[in-house]
């Protein structure tokens, strides 16, 4: 019987060699190699087949600007930079960004502030006293989260107006709401969504603790507020009508999300509310029949709004 010996390892030089000469044939092999053995190797080749991959095509240039986030250091700036002002590929961003120098992301703040990157930049500028946040490029958790880590000095008001924005966004429709956040057990409308029970309003919640200093005051209010809209919810006619119509299971899990939306965006300060009439808004549950249709409504597409 013959046993087959197994390949030895090629060496990382020529793997290197063979990934480098596009004519040799074994650019795909070479690189599969290069990319699964990467982890493992000595710091000295790492920097090799980084800058390698660098000066390469598009997907390349994407993996080793991944690997940069791990395996950072300043030899690699000037290609960066140079790839960045010439490309502006939104993963050499990410190690800009944390990375370079201060001065370097001020001055191309810019063309650095795409999506999601804004945050970023602040997380590393919002110490310096001179940089101004712009917090229409950020949700209301991204400007608690910069201004708790940032140390920056944060007013109730501050936190009440981002609590109450988001609440506003949640009822109509910029978030989603999460499905699952029902009011607890104890309640007896514990089948109406409850916005408290709602990832996002938990998360900035949690904020108080760190933001307000154990301010319960303001933890306080918040939950005091929320439960005039269940208190006004649990007597409304339209939670009657809700237990007492024939609706489908789909359709009541839609009229009770109705419901909570309603209920919230009222109780809500005008400043928070749409300038102008909103239609969305504009009927309450006890308007609609099982079927969606406005009551005395001759429009047929008219349809709960939500």
């Amino acid at each position: 019987m013959e046993f087959k010996t197994k390949t030895r390892n090629t060496s990382v030089a020529i793997l290197r060699r063979n990934y480098q000469n596009k004519n040799s044939g074994k650019v795909t092999a070479s690189k599969k190699e290069i990319q699964e053995r990467f982890d493992y190797l000595d710091w000295k080749d790492q920097k090799k087949i980084l800058l390698d991959f660098l000066q390469s095509g598009k997907t390349d240039r994407v993996w080793a600007s991944r690997q940069l986030i791990k395996y950072w250091d300043p030899c690699f700036e000037p290609i960066v930079k140079e790839l960045w002002e010439t490309l502006h590929e939104e993963w050499l961003a990410w190690s800009i960004i944390r990375f370079f120098p201060k001065d370097y992301l001020k001055q191309h703040l810019e063309s650095l502030s795409e999506d999601r990157n804004y945050y970023f930049l602040c997380l590393r500028l919002s110490d310096d006293e001179d940089f101004h946040i712009d917090e229409s490029k950020m949700n209301e958790i991204d400007c608690l989260n910069i201004m708790s880590k940032s140390g920056r000095t944060v007013t109730d008001e501050y936190v009440k107006k981002k609590f109450f924005s988001l609440v506003s966004k949640l009822c109509t429709g910029d978030y989603n709401w999460d499905p699952n956040a029902k009011w607890p057990t104890t309640y007896f409308c514990s089948e109406i969504p409850n916005v408290m029970e709602i990832q996002m309003i938990r998360t900035v919640i949690k904020k108080i603790e760190t933001l307000c200093k154990n301010d319960l005051d303001l933890y306080y209010f918040f939950c005091n507020w929320n439960r005039e809209v269940y208190r006004d919810i649990e007597n409304s006619e339209d939670f009657r009508i809700l237990q007492s119509l024939p609706f489908s299971q789909e359709n009541i899990e839609s009229r009770k999300q109705a419901i909570a939306k309603q209920y919230y965006y009222h109780h809500l300060d005008s400043q928070y509310k749409f300038k102008g009439d909103n239609p969305d808004f504009q009927y309450p549950l006890q308007y609609y029949q099982p079927n969606g249709k406005k009551i005395g409504n001759s429009q047929e597409d008219d349809v709960l709004p939500f």
